[in-house]
């Protein structure tokens, strides 16, 4: 998962904001299989949402998880990777509760 640089608008749209760097417009928020490139899951979020927001790192992990078929996700190993600014308890006790393990490891 990972978030990407402020999409800009240039009014207000729906669900955009000021961002802490300036601009305004949305800071969405991406998971997608690594293997095939695919995106799995995204939530469009605004500006101003922090990179480190648990709910926001969780929706997006269980939309993911639900684009697997059911008959391929228990063949499968599930690794769910965020960068250091992204790493939050609150999201490894979600995987914690999910798969019976999880792990933290920084690498940046």
């Amino acid at each position: 998962m990972s978030t990407r640089a402020l999409i800009t608008a240039h009014s207000e749209k729906e669900g955009t904001a000021g961002a802490f760097k300036g601009g305004y417009g949305f800071h969405p928020m991406l998971a997608d299989a690594h293997e095939t490139g695919k995106a799995l899951g995204g939530e469009l979020r605004p500006g101003n949402a922090g990179t480190n927001t648990a709910a926001d790192q969780i929706a997006v992990a269980e939309h993911a998880l639900a684009q697997i078929p059911a008959a391929h996700i228990e063949e499968l190993t599930l690794l769910l990777r965020a960068d250091t600014a992204g790493v939050t308890h609150q999201l490894l006790a979600w995987a914690r509760e999910r798969t019976g393990s999880a792990t933290r490891s920084a690498t940046n």
